[in-house]
């Protein structure tokens, strides 16, 4: 009888997946938005050992590697030369650690021209943007400041709830799209792997996926960067800091 029980509990599953299989080949033909609440109305429904086994979809799967790919379009000319400036900022991405306790991740710049979007890394590199990979990561940045309710903590940080103290904190500055001011957005002890928050934000236990996923694409722009004892900012960096508003 046991054997019988666990034959047809594994003649479900497959038939279960199989059938997620089918009806995923249609909707990927489909928007990513489309795809994207498919597949979250199935885990939804699923039984929580299915929802296990079902592979994670991400929100911005066009996204990841952006940095990579800029690094093939730095920034023409003499890149020292550009000179950053508040007004066309979109956001910009700093971290504190204990080790760096005021580092800098990312800076985002529009321009006039699509074509000459910059990117600003932790580097100092001054890399231009792709139309798809700018629209991407400006498009994300509002959501964050305009879906998400604010956490009631200081510096409006979401804290993830990890063993080890003294996380890392990753800070969005993100000009308002209405009124151009800055509003901050802190994450604090994010991992790839773990999204359980420390105390609940509203309706939320777990970080929000929209704000998971932006860590994990600003934290690109960290490739390569290695600090070290005594070291100072990048010149690049310290021009984009010098036109931050004195209170960030």
């Amino acid at each position: 009888m046991k054997s019988l029980t666990h034959s047809m509990a594994r003649r479900f599953l497959f038939t279960a997946l199989a059938s997620i299989t089918v009806l995923s080949l249609f909707y990927l033909s489909q928007s990513p938005s489309s795809v994207h609440h498919y597949i979250q109305s199935i885990h939804s429904h699923l039984p929580t050992k299915l929802q296990s086994i079902m592979p994670s979809y991400s929100l911005t799967p066009n996204l990841k590697g952006w940095h990579s790919r800029s690094l093939s379009t730095p920034y023409p000319g003499d890149p020292e030369g550009y000179q950053p400036k508040l007004e066309n900022l979109v956001f910009v991405a700093l971290q504190n650690a204990q080790a760096i306790p005021e580092g800098f991740s990312l800076a985002v710049f529009k321009h006039d021209d699509p074509n000459q979007n910059v990117a600003v890394d932790a580097t100092g590199r001054v890399l231009l943007l792709s139309e798809s990979d700018y629209a991407g990561l400006t498009t994300l940045s509002q959501k964050i400041t305009i879906d998400l309710p604010d956490t009631g903590n200081f510096r409006n940080t979401w804290v993830v709830n990890q063993l080890r103290t003294s996380q890392p904190i990753d800070r969005f500055f993100v000009k308002g799209a209405q009124d151009g001011k800055l509003k901050e957005t802190s994450v604090q002890g994010w991992s790839e792997d773990k999204r359980e928050l420390k105390d609940s934000v509203g309706e939320y236990t777990e970080l929000p996926e929209t704000l998971a996923e932006f860590v994990g694409l600003v934290r690109e722009a960290r490739e390569g960067f290695e600090f070290r004892h005594g070291q100072t900012d990048p010149p690049m960096v310290k021009k984009v800091k010098q036109i931050l508003p004195d209170d960030i």
